[in-house]
């Protein structure tokens, strides 16, 4: 593989030019679905194999089309990225797509990108000095991390999204609220947070991922009229969890998603709930699902 070295003027942060290396030929591709692109690598081969060091910048197009997304791992350990320029165009960063890059402390992340996956700036100096400034880091109203928080969190008014494995295995946190723009719990969102005992979700939230809530602390949660569905595991393992109401609105109860809720005692399920099949929910109105709330005997 080769890669170019070009001269790119950055905003914002960076007023000065920037030497950086151009990755189009070192790269692999995947066509997608939509007839865009997604980057995909193995492990730091781009970062190892091309970069002696310093800066990266990603190519927005490839053979004519669109690239829009960086896939799963592609420069997890990357030893000699220093920066890293994604163009605009780009909407998706994969999990632990820069993944342990130590010497990564710069990133400029375009106004496109609107999802960022698991651990995807994890082990980086970069992610280290965000979380040293806020513990609630936040990139284009994606809140991508919160492992660094404590005690009671409050959500920033504006973040919509609040990323995969955000919070994941935080026990220094008791308690969240979130402001009404939030939408989206992405999935393991909270998982594990094992002190974490009052939630106070946005009423406006359509999706909660699976296993958002898997193994927390609270003893009673108000799901929002606009929730749609309730995906596998979402709260399996809840064990302090009391009671349950689905609200109207809700159409749809996957496999698992109060699995292992041992103190579970109260359960009111909304007739909204229309795909029975997935959740083996019967006609009866309040009936409960082995499959959904796998209660220990």
């Amino acid at each position: 593989f080769s890669s170019r070295r070009r001269h790119t003027r950055l905003s914002g942060d960076w007023s000065s030019d920037v030497c950086s290396s151009d990755l189009t030929s070192a790269c692999e591709f995947k066509l997608k679905e939509d007839d865009t692109y997604e980057i995909i690598g193995h492990e730091g081969f781009i970062g190892n194999d091309v970069i002696t060091e310093g800066w990266v910048q990603l190519p927005s197009e490839y053979n004519g089309k669109k690239v829009t997304s960086i896939g799963t791992n592609v420069f997890w350990g990357s030893k000699n990225i220093t920066g890293m320029i994604i163009p605009e165009g780009i909407t998706s960063i994969g999990t632990r797509a820069f993944y342990g890059c130590e010497k990564l402390v710069n990133i400029k992340i375009p106004k496109s990108v609107t999802t960022v996956l698991e651990e995807a700036f994890e082990n980086t100096p970069w992610l280290e000095a965000k979380r040293t400034a806020d513990p609630l880091v936040v990139v284009n109203n994606i809140l991508i991390d919160g492992k660094s928080a404590k005690g009671n969190v409050t959500i920033p008014n504006g973040v919509t999204y609040i990323s995969e494995g955000s919070f994941k295995k935080n026990n220094n946190i008791t308690s969240v609220t979130m402001p009404s723009s939030v939408k989206t719990i992405g999935n393991n969102a909270f998982d594990s947070c094992k002190a974490l005992n009052k939630v106070v979700l946005s009423d406006n939230i359509t999706s909660i991922g699976i296993g958002a809530f898997y193994r927390c602390a609270f003893s009673e949660i108000k799901l929002p009229l606009s929730l749609k569905k309730i995906q596998e595991f979402t709260f399996g393992e809840c064990v302090n969890l009391k009671e349950i109401d689905i609200p109207n609105g809700v159409q749809e109860i996957k496999d698992g998603a109060f699995d292992y809720c041992t103190g579970l005692t109260s359960v009111n399920i909304s007739n909204s709930v229309k795909d029975r099949k997935s959740t083996r929910l019967n006609s009866s109105h309040h009936s409960i699902s082995y499959a959904v709330f796998c209660l220990k005997k």
